[in-house]
């Protein structure tokens, strides 16, 4: 029986992932891009005082490349998204602190570093 309800459960998750459009349509959903997504689950989360982590690692390979410097995977982050939700965090709740952690020697690390940091600098109302 507990079998049962596991392939059940996976035939639900498996479902819920390969919507069709008309499915979508008919349940009065509408698929969510990258950053829309994004943005709804920082405004239904952040209520309190919120701690931003950045970490480069989240970035792709065309960003900056931390392959030779780590050992594990590198992201798939465009910057653009990154900053995106940076600057919406920042914007929409009471950012308390931040910090960037990710660092290898790299020139388009440090690239990165900066349009972080100027976009919340940009984004902080006072």
């Amino acid at each position: 029986s507990r079998g049962i309800e596991i392939e059940s459960y996976k035939k639900g998750i498996n479902q819920a992932f390969n919507l069709t459009e008309y499915e979508w349509k008919c349940r009065g959903w509408e698929p969510l891009g990258f950053e829309e997504y994004h943005k709804r689950l920082i405004k239904s989360c952040c209520k309190k005082p919120v701690y931003l982590t950045i970490d480069i690692d989240v970035l792709n390979r065309n960003v900056v490349d931390i392959d030779s410097y780590e050992h594990y995977k590198q992201g798939l982050m465009n910057l653009e998204n990154l900053l995106s939700i940076v600057g919406f965090v920042v914007e929409n709740t009471d950012v308390m602190g931040v910090d960037v952690c990710g660092m290898v020697p790299e020139e388009n690390a440090f690239n990165v570093y900066d349009k972080v940091i100027d976009t919340i600098l940009s984004s902080y109302k006072s």
